[in-house]
């Protein structure tokens, strides 16, 4: 994995001292027993399954939620379709995510897409059950414009099970994808990186799994999760894992 350097931690001190506001916070969902969306989007998950409250990375009961994974019917969140998650630049996903050693399927985290009536893709952080000869790996992925495939980054040690662990994604258009672990780029991708994502597909959003998909459950927890319009930086990522942030949405226009 790639470190942290010293320029880095700089800008983290200088972020703890600012309490900056970063890009549009289009979805937060905290996941304090529910799947609320509390970015002023209006992007609430409704339970598909069983969902349930679990300790987060904190030790605070019901402060996180727990994914059973089941294939057939995993526990998710659906977060709909609105146009403020139709995404076609520049995005970021964070999220605190706890991985059971049991699982054995791809697990989604965040993600667009779906199978309703043919693939759609538009967005996912997830882990793959396996992918270039690793198991579980952090992955991250966009939709090529006009829905003709998708292009990620896949990281090249597995995923970390039984501890929390913060995960984030982030596309810059026409050049890069990122994954980032515990504030430390672990992955990057500059080769034919769209320079526009596929974003008006018909899928929801979901948490836990994607619509329509079977086998793709997260089987842990998950907590803090959000979704920006913008590529955040290795430095606002970190302020975002350490808590010390402060990130708006800008307002919603009316009817979102």
């Amino acid at each position: 994995m790639l470190k942290k350097n010293c320029l880095s931690l700089v800008l983290v001190f200088v972020l703890l001292l600012a309490g900056s506001a970063y890009g549009d916070l289009v979805g937060h969902w905290e996941m304090d027993g529910n799947g609320l969306d509390s970015s002023g989007y209006g992007n609430n998950g409704t339970a598909v399954n069983t969902p349930t409250p679990t300790t987060d990375r904190l030790g605070n009961p019901s402060s996180a939620m727990a994914f059973d994974g089941v294939v057939g019917a995993p526990d998710a969140f659906d977060c709909g379709n609105d146009t403020s998650i139709q995404i076609s630049g520049a995005m970021t996903i964070t999220a605190w995510v706890y991985l059971n050693s049991t699982s054995s399927t791809n697990g989604r985290i965040l993600s667009k897409l779906g199978i309703p009536s043919g693939v759609d893709w538009s967005y996912s952080l997830n882990i793959e059950n396996s992918a270039n000869g690793v198991s579980r790996p952090a992955t991250f992925m966009v939709g090529q414009p006009g829905n003709v495939g998708r292009v990620e980054i896949i990281d090249d040690v597995p995923l970390t099970p039984n501890i929390w662990v913060h995960m984030a994604g982030v596309y810059t258009p026409g050049v890069s994808l990122k994954i980032y672990l515990d504030g430390d780029l672990a992955a990057i991708n500059t080769s034919n990186i769209p320079t526009s994502q596929y974003s008006n597909g018909t899928s929801h959003l979901y948490i836990g799994s994607f619509q329509g998909g079977a086998d793709v459950g997260w089987n842990g927890a998950l907590d803090d999760i959000r979704l920006y319009n913008e590529a955040l930086s290795e430095a606002e990522i970190e302020a975002i894992m350490l808590g010390t942030s402060v990130v708006k949405a800008t307002s919603p226009s009316p009817g979102n």
